[in-house]
């Protein structure tokens, strides 16, 4: 009557299987939560650069910021050093899904003294107090350097010299337009600016960086979407493939071979679009097209 039963081996493997079983269920369906959670953090911080950009136009009769291009005075108008007093956290140039600045490769990579802002650091202009970065050439730090993991349209900029004149009719320079809403202003990218000037096909695989800067904001980090401000101050995710879509300059074509509209629209345009993209890119072949 007082005799003790414990567990035997068999209702101990049985219960490990159990719960073996439910991991297994769970943890597709909790890691899909963690990177939705991430994502709604990058888009949090795209919103607090929607207020940013729209309080430094506000302050300059609508204009972004000047800059000329290949000079030390141009690299120290960079967007990172001129919005600098408004946004005060380096987190705020992250996505937090790519925060680590000695990864220097691929979607999850950062931009940084090695791979993308590459500029002299004998200049004390380039020179950011109270920030750090890694140099993995020579496996030092560097002091007083930036880096990050988003990027702006190099076409939004004031561009008042250099190679971008005051002429080029590509060049958004401020903010009061119509059709903000499908301007990109900032967002996920692999190097601090892209040029959308001339479009290139899309990504052979995610993060390619070479034959084409659409290619360095092509990334997936969110399941198919970019987290984009637009010039409007809006922010919002996006689809991959919709970015061949969007008026990334005043210029931009949106109607080519990447669209469903410059292939003839309709049922059979999107047919023959999605056929061009798995082809060029198989890897996003269940992502839709526009």
């Amino acid at each position: 009557m007082n005799k003790k039963r414990g567990f035997t081996l068999i209702e101990l493997l049985v219960v490990i299987a159990i719960i073996a079983l439910l991991m297994s269920i769970l943890m597709p369906a909790l890691s899909k939560v963690k990177k939705q959670a991430t994502a709604v953090v990058c888009r949090s911080r795209m919103k607090q650069w929607g207020v940013v950009f729209s309080m430094y136009t506000n302050e300059n009769d609508g204009f972004f910021h000047s800059r000329e291009i290949g000079t030390v005075p141009g690299y120290s108008k960079m967007w990172p050093y001129v919005y600098k007093t408004k946004y005060n956290d380096p987190k705020m140039r992250f996505c937090p899904s790519a925060e680590n600045p000695q990864r220097d490769t691929g979607p999850f990579g950062t931009w940084n003294y090695t791979v993308g802002s590459y500029y002299p650091l004998s200049d004390p202009i380039l020179r950011m107090p109270g920030e750090r970065e890694y140099e993995k050439r020579s496996g030092t730090v560097v002091d007083g350097f930036f880096t990050g993991s988003l990027g702006m349209n190099r076409l939004i900029e004031n561009m008042k010299g250099g190679p971008a004149t005051v002429a080029d009719p590509a060049f958004w320079r401020k903010a009061d337009w119509k059709g903000g809403d499908r301007v990109p202003v900032l967002m996920d990218a692999q190097y601090l600016y892209y040029n959308p000037g001339s479009k290139t096909e899309p990504p052979e695989y995610n993060g390619a960086y070479t034959g084409g800067e659409m290619k360095w904001i092509c990334i997936d980090r969110h399941m198919g979407y970019n987290n984009i401000v637009y010039l409007d101050f809006s922010a919002r995710k996006t689809p991959l493939k919709e970015l061949w879509s969007l008026k990334h300059t005043r210029t931009f074509d949106t109607c080519d071979m990447w669209t469903i509209c410059g292939n003839g629209g309709g049922n059979a345009g999107k047919s023959t679009t999605k056929g061009l993209w798995d082809i060029a890119a198989p890897w996003m072949s269940s992502m839709p097209v526009y």
